[in-house]
């Protein structure tokens, strides 16, 4: 989204809110690339790769970046997994979303899978042609005794509640199976829509629409940006590599007051609902 060009559209819009203030990454190379004329070092520069330099870039600054917080929605396919969130570092919460529409946290099943070892006829471990035990697949089991359950009837009505049940998934479970980097989710789940509560990963995995600069700093982040880029250049003199990289230091020196506390990402919770089957 543009930024406001009047008072108008900046107070009408919330999402212009504040937005003076700072300036994104792809602002900045916007600047460079669409400002570059036929004679500029800058006129043929990749954005992929001024990109990855300005990233490169903040996590030099030691700026703190906050981790963008998210949560999915999904319904449980037969297959009882389903896989890490892309870019997730780590997970908050999973709950399921119950009849009363309110979501009830799950319960977390930390139990192991199961190794199946094999044996033969005289219950001896097989092993293979490397000494190692031969295992068959890997399963669970849960713990608990076996019982019948009785069921409501017409004719013992007075025995159990037939009415709405808020604690339907009090025994519902999610797992962490870290080895194969999926959620593993009980039997009672399957066709229930749950939700994953999680962190992504820092600025490789963020958009540089999405990587705010405070106006401040934006000529440092610029600097760095064209010191790097043509000191990838071959046909670029030392001389002038090094006048760029003082142009950097100069605008790092202006804004060392900054560093660690006027850069940030725009934080969003967002709900992005998917359907894995």
């Amino acid at each position: 989204m543009a930024f406001a060009t009047t008072d108008q559209q900046y107070y009408e819009n919330s999402e212009h809110w504040g937005e003076n203030s700072y300036v994104t990454l792809e602002n900045i190379i916007d600047n460079i690339i669409l400002g570059a004329d036929d004679d500029s070092y800058f006129k043929h520069t990749k954005r992929f790769r001024a990109s990855i330099l300005g990233k490169l870039c903040i996590k030099n600054l030691n700026v703190d970046v906050k981790s963008k917080r998210m949560a999915i929605s999904f319904v449980v396919s037969p297959s009882k997994i389903f896989p890490y969130p892309r870019y997730m570092t780590n997970w908050s919460r999973v709950s399921v979303l119950n009849k009363c529409d309110k979501l009830q946290v799950l319960m977390i099943n930390n139990s192991p899978q199961i190794k199946d070892y094999l044996t033969d006829n005289e219950y001896l471990l097989q092993y293979d042609c490397n000494g190692e035990v031969q295992t068959g697949d890997d399963f669970n089991a849960e713990e608990g005794d076996c019982c019948i359950e009785l069921t409501c009837t017409d004719r013992i009505h007075t025995e159990c509640n037939c009415g709405c049940n808020d604690d339907s998934f009090t025994d519902s479970w999610v797992k962490d199976v870290q080895d194969g980097s999926y959620f593993e989710f009980s039997e009672d789940l399957v066709d229930q829509e749950v939700v994953i509560e999680f962190s992504s990963a820092g600025l490789d995995s963020m958009k540089d629409c999405d990587i705010k600069v405070h106006h401040c700093m934006e000529m440092t982040v610029r600097r760095f940006i064209e010191w790097n880029l043509l000191a990838g250049k071959h046909n670029i003199s030392n001389q002038t590599v090094e006048l760029y990289h003082d142009y950097y230091k100069k605008e790092k020196k202006k804004t060392e007051s900054l560093l660690g506390d006027k850069i940030t990402v725009n934080e969003i919770l967002q709900s992005v609902t998917l359907r894995y089957n």
